[in-house]
């Protein structure tokens, strides 16, 4: 009918296409996915998220006081490469006669850019 409110998998659905997908229990419970989305979200490999809110919280009320606060995530941590790759690396560069660099978007992702031009000035790359 005209109006009705629609129930729909979104959940299930967007597990297909989201690197976490997930409803909270509780209203209470909000706070805590949240941080686990966010975290989800930029750790590892970056991807989207999704959080379903079901309808019936959308005018529910919560006391203040009963709002657990949760710390923000901390920042991801750094990988680094293992000292042999690196050296490998730099052999490779130093012996080649017309090395090229490559970039792809995880440079991005980390925001590699100040290491990346330090490099391509360094070695006289063309990328």
């Amino acid at each position: 009918t005209m109006g009705a409110f629609q129930e729909f998998p979104q959940v299930e659905a967007c597990r297909l296409f989201s690197k976490f997908s997930v409803r909270p229990s509780s209203l209470e419970a909000i706070p805590a996915v949240i941080e686990k989305v966010v975290r989800t979200s930029i750790y590892g490999r970056p991807g989207a998220c999704y959080i379903d809110i079901p309808g019936d919280f959308v005018n529910l009320t919560v006391k203040k006081s009963s709002v657990k606060y949760i710390d923000c995530c901390p920042a991801p941590p750094i990988s680094m490469a293992e000292e042999m790759a690196i050296s490998k690396a730099v052999s490779l560069i130093l012996h080649s006669k017309k090395p090229l660099l490559i970039i792809g978007k995880g440079a991005a992702y980390s925001r590699a850019e100040n290491s990346i031009r330090k490099l391509v000035d360094q070695c006289g790359l063309p990328f």
